[in-house]
């Protein structure tokens, strides 16, 4: 689970701010945050904080965008190697619902192959035509 600790914070604010950085710590109040809790703050929170009027539904969406690249990260690791660690990193990523299967909706939605060549995985991969 991503989460951003109090140490993480404090070492963060070292560093010389952007302007980006700034705009974050403003609208986020993320320094008030830790003077009342010394808890880590979880990602939920995050986006709670950034964006308060969020409905439910976008706050899904955005945590599914960072799982996204979190995936692209994966992939594009110049320690990826295709092992089976990796690729259960991957898996787990992709695997939306988390039921443990990919569908062919997952993996469109994933944005990693388009709707051709996920239909050809499927087709090449499942022989009987069951999806699963």
């Amino acid at each position: 689970a991503k989460v951003i600790t109090r140490a993480a914070f404090l070492e963060g604010l070292k560093s010389p701010p952007t302007l980006e950085s700034l705009k974050v710590l403003a609208r986020s109040k993320l320094e008030q945050r830790f003077r009342m809790s010394s808890q880590p703050v979880t990602l939920t929170e995050f986006l709670d904080l950034m964006w308060p009027t969020a409905k439910p539904a976008d706050r899904e969406w955005m945590q599914r965008i960072i799982q996204l690249t979190d995936a692209k990260d994966v992939l594009r690791s110049r320690n990826f190697r295709g092992s089976r660690d990796d690729l259960k990193q991957l898996y787990d990523i992709l695997d939306i619902n988390g039921d443990g299967k990919l569908t062919p909706a997952e993996l469109h939605a994933a944005r990693i192959l388009d709707r051709a060549d996920v239909e050809k995985l499927v087709q090449d991969a499942d022989s009987n035509q069951d999806l699963q």
